[in-house]
């Protein structure tokens, strides 16, 4: 079993009752929450996970509740859902997914990703402050017994292992010289004075004969950039996985933080290369340049937001392990 039998009965105890409203239950466990969605993913079928470099993280499964949201005020559309639901116990989370685009991404690979989601999630394990709780949500009207009989036939998952692809193929889109010319054109828009900055991406795209378990990537990426932040979201037969330390947005009580990074270089053949490379780095002027672009660009977006609004005068450098 992967959780203790009186764990779970302290969960069955704390489920039973009126079936009319949202029933939770709390219990300290031993699992972590990478273990247990590793465990239980396959079995409930969407699954998420995230991690910060302060050591908090969530990994859940299932759905007690969800909403979605699209448009301008897609935002606004999931916090009036949630308006009319009850007080969560402290040590349960509510996870949010949400595009870039107002209207949602558009291309066959994010099919079943909507503009917005929230989601309360069945099962979770949640670890924050060095110590980790099994949290059970039950919707109304659901009994708990089907819950408690998934989380005793669980059992700990084996050892990741990076997958091995067998035959493949590999191939990017946009081609090699669509990119070179998309490249050029945005560089003589910067030049012309039409654009002051342009982020151009493209995909790689691997065709395997063997299936990918998202969450033992999950586990890779962890392992090898413990100062990122680390999520994988997995709807059906398709994940959203990765690993970056970049932070969008974060909140605590009335504060508001971002941590915007924009220049990079590769990590130096020990300390002494290291420090060379970082100072390099930070006296390039085109690196200085991007940044800056990014920190004022947000600094105006927080600025009508805020009561008081804190810029560092400069850049500092962000070791990772890459």
């Amino acid at each position: 079993m992967l959780f203790r039998p009186l764990s779970l009965a302290s969960v069955a105890a704390q489920l039973a009752g009126d079936v009319g409203g949202f029933r939770f239950a709390v219990v300290d466990t031993e699992v972590g929450a990478l273990e247990f969605v590793r465990a239980a993913a396959g079995v409930f079928g969407s699954a998420r996970y995230v991690a910060s470099p302060d050591g908090t993280e969530i990994g859940s499964v299932g759905t007690a509740w969800r909403s979605e949201g699209a448009g301008p005020h897609r935002f606004e559309q999931l916090e009036r859902a949630w308006e009319a639901k009850p007080q969560m116990p402290q040590a349960a989370r509510l996870l949010l997914g949400f595009s870039f685009s107002p209207d949602g991404p558009r291309s066959d690979e994010w099919a079943g990703f909507p503009a917005a989601e929230v989601v309360l999630p069945l099962a979770s394990v949640v670890t924050s402050g060095g110590r980790s709780r099994l949290v059970v949500a039950v919707p109304p009207g659901a009994e708990p017994g089907g819950v408690a009989v998934v989380l005793r036939e669980l059992v700990a998952p084996s050892e990741p292992r990076l997958p091995g692809l067998g035959d493949h193929s590999v191939h990017a889109d946009p081609s090699g010289s669509d990119w070179c010319e998309a490249v050029g054109e945005a560089v003589d828009a910067i030049r012309s004075g039409s654009l002051r900055k342009v982020v151009l991406a493209r995909s790689v795209i691997i065709n395997a004969e063997m299936s990918i378990d998202p969450f033992e990537i999950v586990h890779h990426l962890q392992d090898r950039n413990p100062q990122c932040h680390i999520y994988g979201w997995q709807v059906g037969e398709s994940a959203f996985v990765g690993a970056t330390p970049e932070l969008l947005v974060g909140t605590r009580g009335s504060a508001v933080r971002a941590t915007p990074l924009a220049g990079s270089a590769r990590r130096g053949a020990g300390d002494a290369e290291d420090r060379a490379v970082g100072d390099a780095l930070l006296s390039s002027a085109k690196d200085r340049q991007e940044h800056a672009l990014v920190v004022d660009d947000i600094a105006a977006r927080l600025r009508p937001l805020t009561d008081h609004l804190t810029v560092p005068a400069a850049p500092s450098l962000r070791r990772v392990a890459t």
